[in-house]
């Protein structure tokens, strides 16, 4: 069943000058979706279209009969640096998208120290992001995205400036989640290795257009094994 849809969407900031020219896009529920393609082509344009953090000049997305035509609570978007309050603790960072609209339970605590737990961060929740890597930093953005349980997940490249080793870390916990929390995710990369592993199905944009899709033939619990090796189909 689709849960977003891209209908003929385009969008310019000059005339004549397109960015994004009529994507169509239909992404199953509880897919893991990769948009792949080189930098400049119009992924994160795209991602902020379909997020509703900027207009189509034409066409429409749809988060299944929902017009998207601003922010929404049930779709969340991980930027490309973590956008973490340094005055906040970590779990303050988490509980932040809650915090925003009602006043906390404990049953908030609960569920962002478990996120926490869940992306091995459990024993920073109380330090504040200037104490933290990069990577931890990122973890920390992953978890403020699924604390609100949302439909969709909408991320742009959070892992392009890590180091190899806590990448493929991030990628394995992150697609753990999603996949036990049964989150539908649009992914943006420009790693093809990256979109392999992760994804479902991979989009391939180049100059503001989709071009095709693959689908990936690996098993959706992915191994280690899968990055190097045949065996993992």
């Amino acid at each position: 069943m689709s849960i977003l849809r891209i209908e003929n969407v385009s969008f310019c900031y000059s005339p004549g000058n397109s960015i994004v020219e009529d994507i169509d896009w239909d992404i199953e529920a509880g897919s893991f979706q990769c948009l792949l393609g080189r930098s400049g082509c119009g992924k994160t344009t795209l991602l902020k279209l379909v997020a509703g953090l900027l207009a189509p000049k034409s066409g429409a997305a749809y988060l299944q009969t929902r017009l998207i035509d601003a922010p929404r609570a049930d779709v969340s978007f991980v930027f490309q640096t973590p956008t973490l309050l340094a005055w906040s603790s970590v779990v303050d960072n988490v509980l932040l998208p809650i915090s925003l609209h009602r006043t906390l339970r404990d049953d908030d605590q609960d569920a962002a120290r478990y996120l926490l737990e869940s992306l091995r961060i459990g024993a920073y929740a109380e330090r504040f992001p200037r104490a933290l890597s990069g990577g931890q930093q990122s973890r920390v953005a992953i978890a403020r995205a699924l604390i609100t349980q949302p439909e969709v997940m909408l991320i742009d490249e959070p892992f392009a400036a890590l180091d190899a080793i806590t990448r493929e870390e991030l990628q394995a916990d992150f697609s753990l989640l999603c996949q036990d929390r049964g989150t539908t995710v649009l992914f943006v990369t420009h790693d093809i290795s990256e979109a392999v592993y992760l994804a479902d199905d991979v989009a391939i944009m180049e100059g503001g257009r989709l071009h095709h899709t693959l689908p990936i033939s690996l098993a959706r619990l992915r191994c280690d094994m899968a990055r190097t090796s045949t065996h993992c189909v």
